[in-house]
């Protein structure tokens, strides 16, 4: 077999084999997950920073949502279908489009909207 063809071969097993999205609860087991008396501030604003922000922020944002205020997270949990995209529910596309949330961010979102969505 020609060599190239053999090394060309190993590399595309080692950086393929090598992609995947990491689970934090699977590499964490144990780690317990707040979702008691959720806070915009305090429990959502980071989720939202993290995982929305590189893309619903800023001049531009993409499908025209903004997430950047209390007040727009809020709107768009009303009005925007924010969980459906977040759990791919109901034939939304996920979101973030890099992989679902954990869990436990998914959790915590859940437990701030049933507690009325407190800033």
């Amino acid at each position: 077999m020609n060599k190239l063809l053999v090394i060309s071969l190993f590399s595309l097993t080692l950086f393929f084999g090598g992609c995947y999205y990491d689970n934090e609860e699977a590499l964490y087991p144990g780690t317990t997950c707040d979702t008691t008396s959720p806070t915009y501030q305090l429990t959502i604003s980071p989720i939202i920073s993290a995982n929305c922000l590189s893309c619903h922020a800023g001049n531009a944002p993409s499908a025209g949502l903004t997430l950047s205020t209390y007040e727009q997270v809020k709107s768009a949990v009303q009005n925007k279908n924010l969980q459906n995209h977040i759990m791919q529910q109901n034939g939304f596309s996920i979101m973030p489009p890099s992989g679902q949330m954990t869990n436990c961010k998914i959790d915590q979102l859940n437990s701030w909207v049933a507690a009325g969505m407190p800033n």
